[in-house]
């Protein structure tokens, strides 16, 4: 019947479209069009932005896994290619952050808040886990170069931003055994919350360790000298 051919079409058009984040995304949609509304107007515009955004995400998501990945090199250089181009015709006017396209401005440093993290996927997906000093300094180099370009226009908020979009995937792969080995969503969020609370445990014990000695139960204030408790 035409009602079931029609459903298999609208089934298979969001075959690969996450729907708790598509819902997620558009409740974040509906309330700053709302906040935006209240403040000036028409949100026609803006509203138009959303939906374009919304059909190159599922765009994106009809991409094989496999194709983006032989594409991701290739993203992230021409990713570059504009981040570098507003250093000679860049206009802002706080700084060279945009390109003017003539039909409209475009921010070349938001282009490595998605090219950068699958840049990172794409070389440790090549090295061996974990990574070795080497693959660490190359990782830090992919991260640096972009960085540096962005915090130079100057722009702090997304030099810090696509920062951690490359160490947080540089972060995963010390537990990438068990977050490959997540057979559901459930399991794959609880390894991420686990890794991510493990560098974190890490980083604050090595902190205390080097700025504060804990003695008889308490903690002296930072810049006081260290001591070393001992049994009486």
């Amino acid at each position: 019947m035409e009602w079931k051919r029609v459903f298999g079409i609208c089934r298979e058009a969001v075959r690969t479209i996450d729907l708790p984040l598509l819902v997620a995304l558009l409740l974040l949609m509906a309330a700053g069009l709302a906040v935006l509304h209240s403040v000036s107007g028409p949100v026609t515009g803006q509203a138009a932005r959303f939906a374009g955004g919304l059909v190159a995400m599922w765009l994106l998501s009809r991409v094989s896994l496999l194709r983006l990945r032989a594409w991701t090199p290739a993203l992230y250089a021409l990713s570059m290619l504009p981040l570098m181009a507003v250093y000679v015709i860049g206009t802002g006017k706080y700084g060279q952050r945009w390109l003017n396209l003539g039909v409209f401005y475009l921010q070349p440093s938001e282009l490595l808040k998605l090219s950068l993290p699958l840049m990172m996927a794409w070389y440790l997906h090549r090295q061996p886990l974990p990574p070795s000093p080497r693959s660490v300094l190359t990782a830090a180099a992919l991260i640096g170069v972009p960085a540096v370009l962005i915090l130079l226009q100057p722009n702090l908020g997304t030099a810090t931003l696509v920062t951690a979009s490359g160490v947080f995937a540089l972060l995963l792969t010390q537990d990438a055994e068990a977050i490959g080995a997540a057979a559901s969503r459930s399991e794959l969020l609880d390894e991420l919350s686990t890794s991510v609370a493990r560098d974190k445990l890490r980083a604050f014990k090595v902190d205390y360790r080097d700025q504060r000695t804990v003695l008889d139960g308490r903690a002296p204030a930072l810049g006081a000298p260290a001591r070393t408790c001992r049994p009486a």
